[in-house]
């Protein structure tokens, strides 16, 4: 059994790497995770959480927090997914530039008949 001390949000925490469960966290969070997803995943197996000072850290809240980011992260694809469906429609993405271009022309009289073609 060795102790693994891990960095997050400038808190040192040290997880104990029984039953291998560190690299599994690291495995489950992804090649790119920070040391904040991986703390959350070795919460997620249930691993051992001590503070810098020794103290046990109760089990589930990094899990439950990044659960939420998750979630979050999730929701705010899937309403870019919607915006782009709806700007890809022909007619919306000429509004929407001929709404651009008439607020050039109001607000900043820029003078667009160069963009004419007569």
């Amino acid at each position: 059994m060795n102790e693994i001390e891990i960095v997050v949000n400038g808190k040192i925490f040290r997880l104990t790497n029984n039953s291998n469960k560190y690299a599994l966290a690291k495995a489950d969070a992804g090649p790119n995770a920070t040391p904040k997803q991986v703390l959350a995943h070795y919460d997620k197996r249930g691993g051992y959480i001590q503070d810098k000072d020794g103290n046990k850290i109760n089990n589930d809240p990094f899990w439950q927090q990044e659960k939420m980011d998750i979630e979050t992260q999730q929701q705010q694809r899937n309403r870019m997914k919607s915006i782009a469906n709806i700007t890809a429609h022909p007619v919306i993405a000429s509004f929407i530039v001929i709404v651009l271009l008439a607020m050039l022309w109001y607000f900043f009289d820029i003078d667009l008949s160069r963009f004419s073609t007569n």
